[in-house]
């Protein structure tokens, strides 16, 4: 198409022919493979429009018109429904876009995409109160929500205690109290202070209490909500409205899961405001709108899946579309507007920044960086504006002169000689925003560089406080070697990404600094990438968003190491990892309610091998002053092999070894001994980000070990390695005294890690070691406690649900305390739990120990025992259960298997004695400490290794355990009156066939004791031994079993006369008789 084929649509503004702009963009998108990006689009239409001068030429923005107006077109297109855009930024044009083609005129066309676009945004304004766009959030989330296994099955749980606290109290039945408690913290559907709140009601209006729920309970309906809250506001204790709702909605849940639903505060309010509804001021009023809501979403529902089968489904979804987190993969923009709809707001949608981890440094560079992003004025220089077309051609230019060789602020001084204020200023900015961040150079030697550049502006303007106050917060990331040797390399970027910058229209600006994935496929498109200033970039314009990570090798080892955590990778390309880490940050910073580095425990471990000793520095030898020469051209360091030696990757030392005594006869076995070291450090010990040292007659050079360094003799060969070379030249008659003794050691490759740090100095004296470490090998799968078969649970008489919540807890926490009154099973369950889930087919992975007052750590970890050798007694350090457990465990063909240690008895014992450094480890797995008798041996605990700590609570109260084991083991109670304990015993006596009165006596023997006697409650286990049924065998167990421990636990307070009297079976068998013919009379005059 050229200008004749055209009609001449034109804007009548400024001259530019926007409707033909726009009819061209829709014919290449209808001609051309569908979706295409923007700049595919522009190029595409700049050969098929012959531009006129008004058209080419620039806006007061420097921005070229056509462009402008094209992007315009395009933006606008997708508000009005003719266009769309994917995830990926990639346009197509719609079947209504096609139809508007082929009918309207190229006028015609723009105006109705204007027409369109102002009314979408006048729309938009409702921000979707209605019924609608809750329908369309509803299906977004129920797609990546499982709501059964989230929301219904819980409830489901929580109905039945409810059930049973409601029919207690409707019946005055002796535990109704007990059940009530139980119910309200079931679910958590009532909150911490309301259920306090009931606690203490319970004591001081029983029944009052009892009688409001139980009435509420008897008449199950909605009307009764209203009276039911009027009582509990009535006794001078406050209550909320939204509090007694709760109250009753989880009553009513009880009576019928799917005909009422759970009632949230939060939820009805918001529910109701966002379809357009009154949510009601009275709890009863409440609760009928949350219900006619969850009927409204039911009938509106026309999925398929999920089913909304009643109301506690509506109630789940309604819940998950208000308050659940979005999904941590979804784009930061989906994120943005579902919270800003859910908020209600009316003002456009803006992904917030947000902060990492130098949340000062952050503030500082954005307020250059955003500066410029807006055409605005810049933050170092007051009154001069940098960004400009003009500014930053000039400094680019600039930027491809001077002396090479040359350390890189003489040769930046020698560059910016003559340039302009603005020109000044805008590399001033750059290099702010380069070097801000570093961790690896000092705030003063940043502060110097940029104030060099600002003092040979007009005025000699100093270092604004703000940004040299931001400098000292620059510990984002450690660039390395790397990123410094590519100081030049990045400045060039950054001209370049000005230029392409101002190059944008106004509409792909503001969507680019209101959605950072629109603003990096701003940054991805500048011609000739540089990846880590670009990261740097994003980094700094999306601190919330994007990671501080300025290493592509590093970050596609975290994404890797960590993927699993929110399902499979996105891919392999750049934007695709990044799209990862985004997603593994959103759920991590979730999780930890703040900002995560990858760099830190328990993370690193994922990622990164098991040394944690850094980066490291290797003097390589040359064989002749030729080779460094060539090193330095070809960017790499090598080692010779005359013989050629079968090398491979991951040879042992001592394989080395072999290879090189058969490959090298002829030298002497000193020299073998030599080059064995060297071929197998040059293998095995260097790796990526290692620091290299070349020295020639007269001087050392530095370079980095750098994968992504292209280099002329990229080969097979496993004794050539990429390295990026320092320009940095030191003459070696002035290197400090500790680093020439360094370089004296003897040896073809020398580690020289001892003097890292004034190695790291000498390049351009700007740096100081960096403190990142080697990254590890993929972790094994996570070995895991399979699920608790029906077998087992028919076996302990238990039901299986409880049993499987203890087992999920130990594979989420890998240790966990039992405790318990005596008698409840709890070492006998835990036994039986290892040995089917763990040691079915390997006993060996099963081990018990008991604590008693005089063990130790040396009994439990390590330390020095008495042995016998050649007759003669002698001490020698002597592993303990844990740690021989641990060496097993830990073997790479057991990684994937459970082991478990069974403590018995685990308060017995002086605990923090006992476990010592070991604390560490129960919290940080996979970590290492020193050990107190081998600190040359790092030690960690294997995370396919259990723990299961048992403790008696008649013995020792769990209070007075150590605060430091009650923060890293979960604590599960097994008592009498709770499951999976509370029907052992008469699950028992059924199978059975048992008829004597052993579970009525055990019942009664707890309820004298009450809740005061909680933690000394007797467990079945006593009335379940064998021969029981013989006459006078259970007299002879509750003489001489029973009632010794009670003995015991009243010691002072109960003589042994009244504790026979209280809990002697005669006692006990008369008030069973008492009370039930008390309950016959009762059912009697009832009927």
């Amino acid at each position: 198409m050229n200008d004749a084929d055209s009609d001449g649509a034109s804007s009548p503004s400024d001259g530019v022919r926007r409707g033909l702009l726009t009819r061209t963009v829709y014919e290449v998108l209808a001609a051309g493979q569908s979706p295409m990006r923007s700049g595919d689009i522009l190029s595409r239409v700049s050969e098929l429009i012959g531009f006129n001068e008004r058209e080419l030429s620039t806006n007061a923005s420097g921005q070229i018109r056509w462009r402008t107006a094209a992007n315009a077109a395009m933006s606008w297109s997708t508000f009005g429904g003719w266009l769309t855009r994917d995830e990926d930024r990639g346009y197509s044009l719609t079947e209504s876009g096609a139809e508007a083609l082929g009918e309207l005129s190229a006028d015609d066309l723009w105006l109705e995409i204007a027409r369109r676009y102002h009314a979408s945004k006048l729309e938009s304004a409702s921000q979707g109160v209605g019924w609608e766009s809750f329908i369309l959030w509803a299906r977004e989330l129920s797609s990546v929500i499982d709501l059964d296994v989230e929301e219904r099955d819980y409830k489901l749980k929580a109905a039945e205690k409810w059930a049973a606290a409601g029919a207690a109290c409707a019946a005055n039945s002796r535990d109704w109290a007990v059940r009530l408690k139980q119910a309200s913290g079931a679910g958590n559907l009532v909150d911490s202070f309301a259920q306090t709140w009931l606690r203490n009601r319970i004591l001081d209006h029983p029944d009052e209490v009892r009688a409001a729920f139980g009435q509420l309970y008897s008449a199950g309906t909605v009307e009764a909500v209203e009276e039911f809250g009027e009582q509990l506001g009535s006794w001078d204790e406050y209550v909320s409205p939204g509090d007694r709702t709760v109250f009753a909605s989880c009553l009513l849940l009880g009576r019928d899961a799917s005909s009422f639903a759970p009632y949230r505060p939060a939820l009805g309010k918001a529910w109701a405001e966002r379809v357009g509804e009154t949510a009601g001021t009275t709890p009863g009023e409440r609760y009928a709108t949350l219900l006619s809501l969850c009927d409204g979403l039911r009938e509106r529902w026309t999925d398929e899946e999920p089913r909304l089968r009643d109301r506690l489904d509506a109630q789940g979804l309604g819940w998950a579309v208000l308050k659940w987190a979005p999904p941590d993969t979804w784009h930061p923009m989906k994120r943005a507007e579902l919270q800003h709809w859910r908020e209600g707001r009316t003002d456009e949608v803006r992904v917030g920044r947000g902060a990492g981890i130098c949340p000062a440094m952050e503030g500082a560079a954005w307020e250059v960086l955003g500066a410029g992003l807006r055409g605005q004025t810049s933050a170092l220089v007051r009154g001069i504006r940098s960004w400009s077309v003009e500014n930053a051609q000039d400094l680019a230019a600039r930027f491809t002169t001077g002396e090479s060789g040359q350390r890189f602020a003489d040769r930046l001084a020698q560059q910016l000689e003559g340039a302009s204020d603005g020109v000044l200023c805008l590399a001033a900015e750059l290099l702010y925003i380069r070097d801000a961040p570093l961790h690896d150079m000092k705030a003063t030697t940043k502060a110097d560089r940029i104030g060099a550049i600002l003092a040979a502006v007009s005025g000699a303007p100093p270092l604004p406080e703000a940004q040299r106050t931001g400098l000292d917060d620059g510990h984002a990331f450690a660039g390395g070697q790397g990123y410094h040797a590519r100081a030049p390399e990045h400045l060039q970027w950054l001209c370049r990404f000005v230029l392409h910058w101002l190059e944008q229209s106004p509409e792909v600006i503001d969507e680019a600094l209101r959605d950072p994935v629109a603003f990096r496929e701003v940054t991805t498109s500048v011609p000739g990438d540089s990846p880590s200033i670009r990261y740097v970039v994003e980094y700094l314009a999306w601190p919330g968003i994007y990671p501080s990570i300025v290493s592509a090798a590093h970050r596609r080892k975290i994404r890797n190491g960590l993927i699993s955590d929110v399902g499979g990778s996105s891919g392999d390309q750049d934007d695709e990892v990044t799209r990862d880490l985004v997603a593994l940050r959103n759920l991590h910073e979730r999780k930890k309610k703040g900002f995560v580095s990858w760099y830190d425990p328990p993370y690193v471990n994922r990622w990164r091998p098991g040394s944690s000793a850094g980066p490291r520095a290797w003097l390589v030898r040359s064989d002749t002053p030729e080779d460094v020469s060539r090193w330095l051209s070809n960017k790499c360091v090598d080692l010779r092999d005359d013989a050629e030696l079968s090398l491979k990757p991951g040879l042992t030392r001592s394989e080395v070894s072999s290879l090189v005594a058969d490959g090298y006869a002829h030298l002497p076995p000193s020299q073998r001994d030599e080059l064995s070291v060297a071929l197998h450090t040059f293998l095995e010990g260097m790796q990526e980000d290692d620091l290299v040292v070349a020295l020639t007659e007269e001087q050392l050079i530095i370079g980095t070990i750098d994968d992504t360094v292209p280099h002329e003799e990229q080969s097979t060969s496993l004794l050539s390695r990429p390295v990026l070379w320092s320009e940095s030249r030191t003459p070696l008659g002035g290197l400090p005294a500790k680093l020439n003794a360094a370089l004296e050691q003897e040896g073809h490759v020398v580690d020289l890690t001892a003097v890292i740090r004034l190695l790291s100095e000498l390049v351009d004296n700007e740096t100081v070691a960096s403190v990142d470490s080697p990254a590890p090998p993929k972790p094994a799968e996570r070995a895991m406690l399979p699920a608790v078969p029906q077998s087992l649970a028919d076996e302990l008489f238990m039901p299986i649900s409880p049993l499987q919540e203890l087992v999920n807890l130990l594979n989420r926490r890998r240790q966990l305390v039992i405790y318990g009154p005596p008698g409840t099973g709890k070492t006998y369950v835990a036994k039986k739990l290892a040995e089917r889930l763990a040691g079915a087919q390997d006993p060996s992975r099963v081990r018990l120990v008991q604590f008693h007052p005089s063990y130790g750590y040396e009994d439990f970890f390590e330390g020095f025992r008495p042995v016998e050798k050649d007759g003669q007694a002698h001490f020698a350090l002597q592993d303990g259960p844990l740690k021989l457990m641990a060496a097993e465990a830990a073997k790479a063909e057991n990684r994937g298997k459970a082991y478990v240690l069974i403590i018995d008895e685990l308060n017995r014992a002086n605990l923090a004695k006992v476990f010592g450094e070991l604390y560490f480890l129960l919290e940080y797995r996979e970590e290492t400490v020193r050990l107190q008798y081998r600190p040359d041996k790092p030690f960690s605990l294997p995370d396919n290794m259990f723990i299961i700590g048992t403790m008696n609570t008649a013995d020792r109260s769990i209070a007075l355990v150590d605060a430091a084991i009650r923060r890293r083991f979960p604590f599960y109670e097994m008592h009498p009156q709770r499951e999976p304990v509370s029907g052992v015993l008469a699950e028992f006596a059924k199978r059975n066939k048992l008829t004597d009165d052993r579970v009525d006596l055990l019942e009664e023997l707890n309820a004298t004791m009450g809740q005061r006697g909680h933690d000394l409650h007797i467990g079945p286990s006593y009335l379940m031994r064998d021969g029981l049924h013989e006459p006078g065998a259970l007299d002879l167990v509750w003489r001489y079993d029973i009632l010794p421990l009670l003995h015991e636990h009243f010691y002072g307070s109960k003589s042994p006369e009244a504790i026979d009297q209280d809990f002697g079976l005669m006692s006990l068998r008369k008030r069973i008789e008492i009370r039930t013919k008390a309950d016959e009379s009762s059912a009697d005059s009832d009927t």
